[in-house]
Parts: structure tokens; sequence; C-alpha cells
């Protein structure tokens, strides 16, 4: 599955100031696919780092993995606003030398705007080992915009499979509060509006 090129420029550009108000923080940048399947509720992102920020060991980002499991635990249909409910999932990053990063969660959120297939993936992890744990803090946290779903966000989304694309980045904290999709949906919002503006008057769609 590809993103379009108007999706990229999208996703750097949302991304670029994110990691802006991040400065100096550890980052850990990551693309990947995303994929749900309904029997089991079961929520997996399997993707490779694309870059870092304030990390000094090398790490070699071709061989690299990234891996995410979760479990649907709650929808919620609220607004022309879907959301679901992950529980307890676990997230695991290597490359070439080994384990670089392993996490546990007990809360993730996937939400987006009714009829659109794009949306944002948030939660936040406590970092259990690897040679990059000690950049972490406890809670850290994984952002993702979800792009090119299969299955538009509605009240019955979460009832079929589905697949898309997760772009974003992991990120070490000091203090944090719980997921809050709505800050994120915020973001969804101007990410739905601009793609409609491009769609009326550039004649651009996102595949």
């Amino acid at each position: 599955m590809e993103i379009s090129k108007f999706s990229r420029i999208i996703t750097g550009v949302i991304l670029l100031g994110l990691a802006s108000a991040a400065n100096a923080i550890p980052t850990l940048n990551f693309g990947g696919n995303l994929s749900y399947t309904a029997s089991g509720g079961l929520l997996t992102l399997n993707g490779q780092l694309l870059s870092s920020q304030s990390i000094f060991p090398a790490i070699d980002f071709a061989s690299s993995t990234v891996m995410l499991s979760t479990t649907l635990s709650s929808t919620s249909n609220t607004n022309s606003v879907t959301v679901g409910n992950f529980g307890a999932g676990t997230l695991s990053i290597s490359d070439s030398s080994g384990g670089l990063l392993t996490g546990a969660f007990s809360l993730a959120q996937l939400g987006g705007l009714d009829s659109t297939n794009q949306g944002a993936l948030s939660l936040f992890f406590t970092p259990g080992g690897g040679s990059l744990s000690s950049y972490f803090s406890n809670p850290s946290d994984l952002f993702a915009l979800t792009l090119n779903l299969s299955a538009p966000f509605g009240a019955n989304m979460y009832s079929s499979d589905f697949t898309g694309i997760g772009n974003g980045n992991i990120t070490s904290r000091a203090a944090v509060s719980e997921p809050g999709i709505i800050s994120l949906l915020v973001i969804g919002l101007a990410l739905f509006g601009i793609s409609g503006w491009h769609r009326r008057n550039i004649g651009i769609t996102i595949r």
C-alpha cells in the first residue's frame, strides 16, 4: 500500500511541527502498515524506524523493525467521531544489533471523523528494556497519523477488518496525562480540512 505524494506532504508537515515542539527530546520516527482483525479485535502495526532525534547510538534504520499489538476493549461514536479503545498491548523495536526498545501499555486509542479514512493513534507506554530504554521516560508516548484506511470511520467500523498506514513518532516525556483523542482529532480536523480544500481547488486525491 502506497501513500500518495500529497499524503506524504501532509504527514511530513504535521510530524515536523510535532518534532519542533519536542526539540531536544529523545524521539524515534517510524512508518508502517496498520492492520485490524475484527474476529479477535486485534490491532497491529508493523513497520520500521525512519529517523531519530537526540539519540546518539547509531541505529541501523534499514534493518529496523517496529511492532505493536493490542486488542479492542470498547468503542464509542459521539458527534460524528468514532474512537476505538484498546487494552493491554506491547511495543517492540529492534535492528541488526538486537533489541532497541520494548514497552507495555494498558490503553491505546484509534479515532477519527466519521466517513473519513484518516485518523490518529495514541498511547502511553512503560519502557521495559532494550539498548535505548535509558532515553525514554516512564511513561513515554507514541503518536501516529493513520492514513488510507480501507474502511472509513463510523459506528460499525470495528465490526469488520481494515488495513492502513501509520506514520508517527515515539517520544520521551517527563510528565504526561492520559491519552486524549480529542486533542488528536484537532489535528485530524486540520488534516481533513486541508485535504478537502486541495480536492476542491487543486484536484489532488488522497488514495
